[in-house]
């Protein structure tokens, strides 16, 4: 990965290079199949990098979605299409003034928009980023099953959960006769719900 003072001079030409394989794309395309018809484009091995490089694959990943913002502006203030960004489908839609239109406030686009957020982001802070995705993602992945364990639907909250598990801990606890096997399976449940009902 070049250093960040080269990247910005590049972004024009990423932009274009985008821009033309977003156009072989009318029905969308995914980001990671974007990243990689990028990896083939001559002059563009500057994207390649290692699977285990995490801030490398960050930075990339931020570069582009920056110059996909950028499309998604310029393409609107043309008024010639509204451009969908998200992972796993990047396509450009007709433009409709009103409901398609550019919010006013969008957090996402004004983060990737922000060349300082590639810049101050330290391999640290992409590993934390990823552990607190991937705990979120298990947690709601499991959730319905955790709830099931402790007998639970929702609506619920972190005082119910709480509750409900001291009611079944002690009642499958093994000091106090019940079973081990039960009581791992509530710990699990617990802990599951835990990460996902903070409060």
């Amino acid at each position: 990965m070049p250093s960040i003072t080269e990247i910005k001079t590049r972004i024009a030409e990423l932009k274009e290079t985008v821009d033309g394989v977003l156009g072989e794309y009318v029905e969308g395309i995914s980001e990671h199949r974007l990243l990689g018809e990028l990896r083939e484009t001559p002059g563009m091995e500057w994207m390649q990098g290692k699977p285990a490089d995490t801030l490398g694959l960050f930075q990339r990943h931020f570069l582009l979605f920056h110059v996909l913002y950028l499309l998604q502006q310029r393409d609107w203030q043309a008024q010639r299409a509204h451009l969908e960004i998200s992972p796993l489908k990047i396509i450009r839609m007709p433009y409709r003034p009103g409901l398609s239109g550019l919010q006013e406030s969008d957090p996402l686009r004004s983060y990737y928009l922000d060349l300082n957020n590639l810049e101050t982001t330290t391999g640290d802070e992409v590993d934390s980023m990823l552990d607190n995705f991937w705990q979120r993602y298990l947690a709601g992945e499991g959730r319905q099953e955790a709830l099931q364990a402790l007998g639970l639907e929702e609506p619920v909250d972190r005082k119910i959960i709480e509750k409900r598990y001291r009611e079944l801990a002690a009642r499958h606890h093994p000091d106090r006769g019940g079973d081990t096997e039960e009581q791992t399976k509530l710990n699990k449940a617990v802990k599951i719900l835990r990460q996902y009902y903070t409060s």
